[in-house]
């Protein structure tokens, strides 16, 4: 029965399992996803700002076309100027990456911020850190499989060896035949085979169920012996012969093989135990991870609106400087 219990018990894991390994498949999925878009994103930028000597202005140049323009593109541009950290005080400054010259003031022309690649795709934290999660959880859920693999077959190695007791046990039980009487009128004990009904006076060599039974004490923890026909009690060992405590009434073969088993059993269910523990954990940690990359995913989204913000008031202050300058040109023709 309590093999059966534990067969129920590794079925709802081996359950859980799939169920991990499915959600593991579909995060996996996930990020093949955000892989894609990153290299669709990453494909977007395509103009790239340089500078020209002769006008010392900046211009932009298409790296798919090579077509060039003086405008800014209002696309993703791969800046001259990049913002770095100094490793002294922790300060941003800009270097200049033809020139290689820095300045601690941002440029006017823009820069690419720091940390950022030098095509700036989404960032590549949310796909780092979901990649790290899935090889963990692919270990563990590795581990895992190879406990249960070895539960399972401990549990068959188990279930056979218990077989093979209850069939030594019917076996042996069959082999108790004689079963020790006490005859009042000689006042001797006889011997009466339990399946052809013969008696005897002879002890026979087989195994024998005696009228004496071996008992405990509660209050002392002391041997004491039982008659079970009379129900007379005494301290002292019939000569007789009796049957040692805790046997029952047919004495079969030790139960040591079954106590072990019985102990095996415990160690597996305490094993079990350990691995329903571990797949919760990994369970928990798996549902950590997924709210984790929603959260950098819902960052990195807010972010790139307000990319896109700034670009737009970029595009806005651009507009008014060209405007000015318009405008001054218009006053110096009118003095």
């Amino acid at each position: 029965k309590r093999v059966e219990e534990l067969e129920a018990e590794l079925s709802t894991v081996r359950a859980q399992h799939a169920q991990l390994e499915a959600e593991l498949q579909s995060l996996k999925e996930q990020l093949a996803v955000r892989t894609s878009q990153t290299v669709e994103d990453a494909a977007q930028v395509q103009w790239v700002q340089a500078f020209d000597e002769s006008s010392q202005e900046y211009y932009y140049s298409h790296s798919e076309s090579g077509a060039t323009q003086w405008e800014r593109p209002a696309a993703q541009i791969v800046h001259v100027w990049k913002q770095m950290v100094d490793a002294a005080t922790g300060d941003m400054f800009y270097q200049n990456s033809t020139s290689q010259l820095t300045q601690w003031d941002a440029p006017a022309a823009g820069y690419d911020p720091v940390g950022t690649q030098e095509r700036d795709g989404p960032s590549s934290a949310v796909d780092d850190e979901s990649s790290k999660r899935v090889e963990e959880l692919e270990a563990e859920l590795s581990t895992v499989r190879a406990q249960h693999a070895q539960l399972e077959a401990e549990l068959q190695s188990l279930k056979e060896q218990l077989a093979v007791r209850t069939s030594q046990t019917v076996e042996d039980a069959a082999q108790v035949q004689w079963v020790q009487a006490f005859d009042e009128s000689s006042q001797e004990y006889y011997y009466s085979h339990s399946e052809s009904g013969a008696t005897q006076w002879e002890r026979p060599a087989a195994q024998i169920v005696h009228v004496w039974k071996q008992m405990v004490d509660a209050a002392t923890g002391d041997m004491f012996y039982q008659n079970s026909t009379s129900q007379l009690t005494q301290w002292d060992a019939p000569a007789a012969g009796y049957d040692p405590v805790g046997t029952q009434e047919r004495d079969g073969p030790s139960s040591a093989v079954d106590d072990e088993s019985s102990k095996r059993v415990e160690e597996l269910e305490a094993e079990m135990a350990g691995l329903r523990q571990s797949v919760a954990q990994a369970a928990e940690e798996n549902e950590e991870a997924k709210a984790q990359i929603v959260t950098l995913s819902t960052q990195l989204t807010e972010a790139q609106q307000e990319s896109g913000r700034v670009e737009a008031e970029m595009a806005g202050l651009r507009q008014s400087v060209a405007q000015a300058a318009e405008e001054n040109e218009e006053a110096k023709a009118q003095i």
